[in-house]
This record gives structure tokens, sequence and C-alpha cells, in this order.
């Protein structure tokens, strides 16, 4: 089955006003990975959708008899995946069909008529990561029964706040869990836990320049502060293009053409043009393709200044679809449509020429069909 989208929304009211069955039924479809986006698999059942879209329902032929996630390792007895975060690892009351002991079950009895997975351990919801199954009952029991005595290590790697006070360390304290299911520490009462750390060494990053909060797209990072200086002090010398794309509301004037001012920022942080008194920001646009209400621009910036792209268009008379602080009427897609698709720059290390792009998001293009 196939749809085609005429207006934009979340993805689990469309399915349930196109295919048949229970709400359970079409939230098995998202689990299984037979709901396909743009041929894309979607799983999640807020995925927005843009009019023209595509929506596929598949059979549970080839593709539907794949995963639903990473297989780490599978033999006749366990079955060992890459667990997403978000996803329980068994049934809880407030939800009984995604889960990961559900769609294990479901993988293996498309690949093994009456086959059966069984829980060994647990994830939490939100942790990501290595989660074993056993296959029969026997292994099951085999498992469990031993675990401690079988599992030689568990190991996670955790990004945290701040630093803590030793790179490596141990922490041994007694736990228990509160009426609001909150584990802490306690002197008495509880049960012991031990809990290794070490913080791995170099993990640091370094800002170069910056997006803003609702721009997507390509982000440099140096690694140590010699990169960092070397990029910052030489910014402009370096770098050769900065490309965007952008959805515009309307059309603007011109197919081509340049747009340049003096902006300035407001108490409220909001960026307009001046005739004295700003700083230059310069920006050619470039229309790629044309719709009834959008138009998808490439955009050059020859300055970097705050909310440019965005103040620029806006006072051209056509916003960026789904900025609403520049003057958008809509957010078809639920976002802000600007992403930042290429930088151009020199290497200031070696003086070789580096390009890095990223393709066009999901539903840009759909919005100008």
């Amino acid at each position: 089955m196939q749809f085609t989208v005429e207006r934009g929304g979340p993805l689990l009211p469309f399915l349930l006003e196109h295919v048949k069955g229970s709400r359970n039924h079409v939230k098995s479809l998202l689990a299984r990975g037979q709901v396909q986006v743009d041929g894309a698999a979607v799983r999640r059942h807020d995925h927005p959708l843009a009019p023209g879209q595509r929506v596929s329902v598949l059979a549970q032929g080839a593709e539907a008899r794949r995963a639903p996630f990473p297989v780490l390792y599978e033999d006749g007895r366990i079955l060992v995946i890459d667990k997403p975060s978000g996803l329980l690892s068994m049934a809880s009351d407030r939800e009984k069909v995604r889960t990961a002991y559900r769609m294990a079950g479901e993988y293996v009895r498309r690949t093994r008529p009456g086959g059966r997975v069984f829980i060994v351990h647990r994830l939490d919801r939100d942790t990501s990561g290595v989660l074993l199954f056993a296959k029969d009952e026997e292994a099951k029991r085999a498992y469990q029964e031993h675990w401690d005595a079988l599992v030689r290590r568990r190991g996670y790697l955790a990004v945290v706040e701040g630093r803590p006070p030793r790179e490596e360390d141990t922490i041994r304290t007694l736990l228990r869990e509160n009426a609001a299911h909150k584990v802490y520490s306690v002197r008495s009462g509880g049960k012991e836990a031990v809990t290794h750390y070490r913080t791995r060494p170099g993990g640091r990053v370094f800002i170069v320049h910056r997006l803003d909060r609702d721009t997507s797209g390509v982000l440099l990072f140096a690694k140590d502060e010699e990169a960092k200086r070397a990029y910052q002090e030489h910014w402009d010398a370096l770098v050769r293009r900065r490309g965007y794309l952008a959805v515009v509301e309307g059309r603007p004037p011109r197919e081509e053409d340049t747009i340049r001012t003096l902006l300035r920022e407001n108490a409220a942080h909001k960026v307009y043009s001046v005739r004295s008194g700003g700083k230059e920001a310069v920006t050619h646009y470039r229309t790629i393709q044309a719709g009834r209400e959008y138009t998808l621009l490439e955009v050059d910036i020859d300055t970097g200044r705050k909310n440019q792209i965005r103040a620029h268009l806006s006072e051209l008379g056509c916003p960026v679809a789904g900025d609403r602080d520049y003057g958008a009427a809509a957010s078809p897609l639920g976002r802000l449509c600007l992403h930042a698709h290429e930088l151009a720059l020199t290497d200031p290390f070696t003086g070789e020429e580096r390009t890095f792009r990223s393709g066009a998001p999901r539903g840009f293009r759909a919005l100008v069909c």
C-alpha cells in the first residue's frame, strides 16, 4: 500500500486514517519496520510528514524479515542486539507493543516459525546498547542462574556534565529505591552497588564556528587547542564557501541575487537591517526549485553575522519556512527549513582544500514539488 501526503502532520494519525486495523495493529507495523516514508523505514510515531511525501506500508516480505535493530550476534541459543535508546527491554503497564522483547520475538518467528526469545537481563528504556536474549528456556535458565559467574564485564560509555574529581575511581555505596522509583545512596538498609569509571584520555573538542540552534547541517570542531587557534584566527582567509539550503515562503523577486545590508541586533535579540550603525552582511541566493507556496534556495554568505540569512530573506518578503521569529506564517515540517549543506575551506596545517557536504534534509524538496 502506498499513500501520498496531502497535508503535513505526525505519522501515526496519518496511518490511522489510511490503514485498516486497530491502533495497536498500526503501531505494530511501525515497530516491525513495515512503514516507509519516501523509501526509508520509519518507526517513530511522531515522525513529521510534509505534503508530497509518499508513505508505504510493506507486507511481511523480504524487507519486513529484517531485524528492526542491529543484530550483534545470533546462533541457535542466543540473540544479541544493539537496543536503541527509548525502547523498553520488556513490557510495562503503559507500553505493551513497542518493546525490545516483542520486536526480537517477532524477528525470530519471521526467520524461524514457532521461535521464541526469553529475557535474560534488562537495560533501562533510555539506555542503548548490548542486550542479550535466550532462544530457549534451557539457555535462559543457564544464563540467569549463573549470571554473576558467567559475566566478566559489563561496560558502558557515559557522557556526564562537568568533570569528575578523579580521572579514574570506584564508587561503592548501598542503593535504595523510593516510592517515586528514584534510586539513591543510603548508609544502611540498601543493596550494595559498585561502579568503576575511567575518563577517556584526550576526549575534548573545541568550538571553531557556530550554527543557530534551529539550523541543521555541517559543523566543524577542533580536537586540540592548536587546531582551534589555527582555524579561528584565519577563518575568513581559510573558508572558501559556506553554502546553505533554505525553503522560503513565496517566491523571491529574482531567480538569483545578492543582498547587501548593514545588520543590527535589538534588545530582543532580533536582527534587522539599518542604514547606518550596523555590521555589513552579504548574502547570495539562487533559486533551485519553486512550488506553489514555497521555494527552495541555495544560499551563500560572505559574512557570518547572527541570523543573517533569516533576516535578509525575511526582509526580501520570503521568510524561511518555520521561522516564526522572522515572519513565517507556517511551519510545514515542524522545524526551521534552513540547512548548512556545504563548508569548503583550506586545511591550515597541510594547505589541502577540503569540502564537507550534507544532503538536503528529508521533506525540503517535497515542499516545492
